[in-house]
């Protein structure tokens, strides 16, 4: 029997552009709160109860290519949703203290405020405090077109008004595929090993480097249909790396409220395990949050869902994921970026690519597949012997080779750049495309990379300061018309300065919003947020049938 906990949630906004809607006279509405919250794109839906803020994920559609994971929990779901809980620890004058997110603490002669849940256009927030701290947790679904579409963004803010205080956080996630309530992790390493955890165990990652970007959890190790990813998201454009991971029976997990002393016999995927009788995980994130004080909060956050491949059309024939750094960070004389790999030279990064080759009627054997990236200027692909690849082009780009695909088999490789400082930040785009170069496309043997064979493709972008070590700042300085109606299609235009830096959409959403604080919020897709670059304008295309008030477009960055 699950025992009872719960948990929290956090929020980022940016900057506003005014816009106007023909105003017509609008009828009060009395909304009544409801008992759960509910965040669904059609892939991946996420319930928060109104009562404590506990949360719950699972599947709709799932990755769309696997019909076996659809509708399928990610989460165990508790009645309350607070089997997965977070805890902080807390350090302050000398003395540690350790809460569990909207727990109660009266009894010890402090002050705790009751948890508050909201929600959004683009997602949920709930906070709780106790004495001078507030914590809060925020929960969005990835957005359309990112890499992590299908995947939950779950990120927590510390604050305190009192004497400053050093935090660090727990982030405890009760794992569950389908009904089953156990998973098979593994943690895949730059070299592309993987280390299988089915035992309880404490991974350091001091160095940051315990897997590379992600780790997943499946159902069956002979014939997986559901897997979970656990991504490092970003905050500010840092990757936000845990600093150690626990996996473990979840009885044995969630019994502590920090600290966890691993059972190194207990196989949480026996179901015969002599001291619980019942298969059972869970993992743990332990992030250091940093110093909390009056003037300045502390943040972290992670991905956690299904790979939608959204972007997978109907003529692709495999399916390409990607998990790559959200920005380069400049060295101290901010003439070269820090290495990002262990043991790696000044702007050396890496990314990982995940190629399937999907089950479906028409799916077969390929004989040889090739993996093609194509670099924006500046940065540079990086041969496995570490050389600069400095000749390649569009033309003639750098490839790594997959030989006999077979169907529903993934492969895993991992990709070395080198970025160079530019005198201006930009956002740099990376490219891949998979290839079809056996011989009954290409008789000849060129390897030749033709468009008609193309099987796949994935695109991530780059966040590359420049030398000055600032960031350009994006201005609006122009929109019209004046006055929109409500309803049918209709075009906002917007001119300003530096709309390169908006380039990658998968980092933002853009919402039309209330000029008050009441009326209902629309986010506009990108699809109908056309930025060009070269001119510094952006055509807005309103589709949808708005309340009649007075609104402005607003562009929210996570």
């Amino acid at each position: 029997m699950k025992r009872s906990f719960i948990r929290v949630i956090s929020l980022f906004l940016t900057f506003t552009m005014l816009m106007g809607l023909l105003p017509l006279s609008a009828l009060a509405e009395e909304i009544q709160a409801p008992d759960n919250y509910t965040l669904n794109n059609g892939f991946l839906e996420v319930t928060v109860s109104a009562k404590n803020g506990g949360f719950d994920v699972r599947t709709v559609d799932g990755d769309k290519l696997n019909k076996d994971d659809n509708n399928k929990n990610l989460l165990f779901p508790s009645g309350e949703n607070d089997t997965s809980f977070t805890s902080f620890r807390v350090t302050r004058g000398g003395k540690t203290k350790d809460y569990i997110f909207g727990g109660k603490y009266s009894f010890l002669g402090l002050l705790d405020q009751a948890v508050t849940v909201t929600q959004d256009a683009t997602g949920i927030t709930a906070t709780w405090g106790v004495e001078d701290l507030k914590f809060t947790q925020r929960i969005e679904l990835a957005n359309v077109g990112s890499n992590n579409h299908g995947m939950a963004y779950i990120s927590y803010k510390a604050e305190t008004t009192g004497a400053p205080a050093d935090i660090s956080a727990r982030v405890l996630m009760d794992t569950a595929l389908g009904y089953q309530d156990y998973a098979i992790y593994e943690m895949a390493g730059s070299d592309n090993s993987y280390t299988r955890v089915e035992k309880e165990s404490i991974y350091s990652n001091a160095g940051g480097n315990l897997y590379e970007k992600t780790f997943f959890a499946y159902d069956d190790i002979n014939n997986p249909t559901i897997l979970a990813y656990t991504v490092n998201a970003s905050i500010n454009e840092q990757e936000c790396k845990p600093e150690k991971v626990a996996f473990g029976h979840w009885n044995n997990l969630a019994a502590s409220v920090y600290d966890f002393t691993p059972d190194p016999g207990m196989t949480f995927t026996n179901p015969n395990n002599k001291k619980y009788l019942t298969a059972d995980s869970a993992y743990a994130l332990y992030y250091d949050m940093g110093t909390v004080t009056n003037s300045s909060s502390q943040n972290i956050a992670t991905y956690y869902g299904v790979y939608s491949n959204e972007k997978v059309s109907d003529k692709n024939t495999v399916t390409l994921n990607l998990t790559s750094p959200s920005s380069m960070e400049l060295s101290v004389d901010k003439k070269n970026y820090l290495s990002q790999v262990q043991g790696g030279d000044l702007g050396d990064f890496t990314i990982q690519t995940s190629v399937e080759n999907f089950k479906t009627d028409t799916s077969k054997v390929y004989e040889k597949v090739k993996v093609a990236v194509y670099c924006q200027t500046g940065i540079a692909p990086v041969s496995d012997d570490n050389v600069i690849q400095t000749g390649v082009s569009y033309a003639s780009p750098f490839t790594k080779e997959i030989n006999d695909f077979k169907v529903e088999e993934t492969k895993n490789i991992n990709w070395n750049f080198n970025a160079s400082v530019g005198a201006e930040a930009s956002y740099r785009k990376v490219h891949f495309k998979v290839y079809n170069v056996s011989k009954d496309v290409d008789p000849t043997g060129s390897g030749q990379l033709l468009e008609e064979n193309m099987m796949g493709e994935a695109v991530c972008y780059i966040l590359c300061p420049g030398g000055d070590g600032m960031l350009p700042e994006i201005k609006f300085t122009g929109s019209s018309p004046e006055i929109t109606y409500n309803e049918g299609n209709r075009h906002l235009f917007l001119t300003g300065t530096n709309f390169s830096m908006l380039e990658n959409k998968s980092e933002y959403k853009v919402l039309a919003m209330p000029l008050s604080k009441e009326g209902k919020t629309y986010e506009i897709s990108a699809e109908q947020f056309l930025i060009d670059v070269d001119e510094n304008t952006i055509d807005v295309l309103m589709t949808e049938k708005m309340s009649q008030k007075l609104m402005r477009t607003a562009y929210l960055k996570k």
